[in-house]
């Protein structure tokens, strides 16, 4: 007997896979846009975490948001239209958005790279681990993380050669799961190690000649800073060196002490001098 299945069978299959290819290319039906949350009481549903995706409902379309923990607020991301077809592979884990990225490279070269992102995380986060793992320059933090979330198409930016095709990636948002949210406006980035919550320990103790190069920059920030947030000429003189031959002494850490005076000192360049220094 024949193994090779009826022309009708085939057909059949053939139309099944020829809708199932064009239900992920169009996105989700109207049968599964009705089940969503609406988008007028996207207040009734708390994000889990800043960044997550939730899609909802809304005139008959799905639109995906992202959830701000800042705001506690749902903020739109686009229209849901498709699956997206920057998925991919890379170094054996699977993404939701694999990338290219040219770096310029001594001698008129151009190396190319590809960057992984996965729906949710933090574009500034991702593009951190991607300059720590190529060993890039610090500076292009901001570039690669903006491209990242304008979800650039075809080609990536070139980094170095002020030109590039980062530029332009679609402006809706592509399903399934399958996004890089549109820049934002007032949604504050996050990151895993600032602001710190902790204190770092010096086990080896304190070097006074280390603590002497910190002493001088702390007196050039406060020549500096306004004058009406200078420390006294006897905090940045007297107070501070006091403090410095504290610290110094760490065989003495168990019975020395820091008094008032240094410690407004401190706090009088924690509060009142800005981020500059």
């Amino acid at each position: 007997a024949s193994k090779m299945a009826s022309a009708s069978v085939l057909d059949t299959f053939s139309k099944s896979v020829t809708e199932a290819m064009a239900s992920r290319s169009t996105g989700p039906s109207p049968e599964e846009i009705a089940k969503l949350p609406q988008w007028e009481m996207n207040s009734l549903t708390q994000g889990r975490s800043e960044g997550q995706v939730q899609v909802f409902q809304r005139n008959g379309k799905a639109i995906a948001a992202q959830w701000s923990a800042t705001s506690r607020t749902w903020i739109e991301v686009g229209e849901v239209t498709g699956q997206n077809t920057n998925a991919g592979t890379l170094n054996g884990k699977r993404y939701d958005h694999v990338l290219p990225i040219e770096i310029d490279t001594t001698g008129g070269g151009v190396a190319k790279l590809q960057i992984g992102y996965n729906n949710g995380e933090n574009p500034f986060v991702v593009a951190q681990a991607f300059i720590d793992e190529h060993m890039l320059d610090q500076g292009y933090l901001a570039e690669i993380a903006d491209y990242i979330r304008q979800r650039a198409g075809e080609s990536g930016p070139t980094l170095g050669g002020g030109g590039g095709g980062g530029g332009g990636g679609a402006s809706s948002y592509v399903a399934p799961s399958s996004s890089v949210p549109a820049p934002m406006e007032g949604v504050t980035p996050t990151y895993d190690h600032l602001p710190m919550r902790g204190y770092k320990i010096f086990d080896a103790g304190v070097d006074k000649k280390g603590l002497t190069k910190v002493l001088g920059k702390v007196r050039e920030f406060n020549a500096a800073v306004a004058s009406d947030k200078q420390l006294t000429s006897m905090e940045a003189a007297d107070v501070l060196d006091s403090l410095v031959s504290t610290l110094a002494v760490t065989n003495r850490y168990h019975s020395s002490s820091v008094s008032d005076v240094e410690l407004g000192a401190i706090s009088k360049m924690i509060t009142g001098w800005g981020p500059k220094h």
